[in-house]
């Protein structure tokens, strides 16, 4: 079996019959120098929030959950979301990208 390690993602998870899948950058990561290949590059450590984006976070949430709440809109069908916070990194970012189509084993 060929399993890809990764790093572990920041993410917000709800279960349903379909997940809406988001990858936003809530928190900063401080631009490196460039990498020379040479060496391994340090690991991504996300700093400060990006507050206005959590209000998009906020905005999936409660349109999920009112959805859901109405059984008029999607009847016998709940929907779910999972959200990564991708650091404003592009790997992280590709990295949840890949998660989301391949689906999480870990719930």
């Amino acid at each position: 079996m060929c399993l890809l390690e990764g790093t572990e993602l920041q993410s917000s998870f709800r279960d349903g019959d379909v997940i809406l899948g988001a990858v936003m950058s809530l928190y900063n990561f401080p631009k490196a120098k460039n990498h020379n290949f040479k060496e391994k590059p340090l690991p991504c450590i996300c700093t400060g929030a990006f507050v206005r984006y959590f209000r998009h976070v906020l905005v999936i949430i409660f349109a999920v959950e009112e959805i859901n709440r109405n059984p008029l809109l999607l009847p016998n069908v709940t929907l779910g979301y999972e959200i990564y916070d991708s650091c404003d990194y592009v790997s992280k970012a590709v990295e949840a990208t890949l998660k989301l189509f391949s689906g999480r084993q870990d719930h």
